[in-house]
């Protein structure tokens, strides 16, 4: 079964690194995904985003600030999960 983590992210440029080392390590050699969704920020948090090279992680970004929930609500479409 593979897990699916679903994070958003604000203005949080220095962070992204950190966070995704953090999820890596919790993680071990579990099966997972990391969906993070940029709420349209207005620093690098994006580019930051996309500098991450791991299969398992994917970067979406929203066109305009729409807020945490809505935010999180499109990274669980794309992750496919079903209500």
């Amino acid at each position: 079964m593979k897990i699916s983590i679903i994070t958003t992210a604000y203005n949080e440029e220095g962070n992204i690194a950190p966070m995704f080392r953090k999820i890596q390590e919790a993680m071990g050699g579990t099966d997972y995904e990391v969906m993070a969704v940029d709420d349209c920020s207005g620093d690098r948090t994006y580019s930051e985003l996309r500098r991450i090279k791991d299969r398992g992680f994917r970067a979406i970004r929203l066109s305009e600030n729409k807020g945490k929930s809505l935010a999180l609500y499109r990274g669980l479409e794309e992750s496919g999960v079903r209500s």
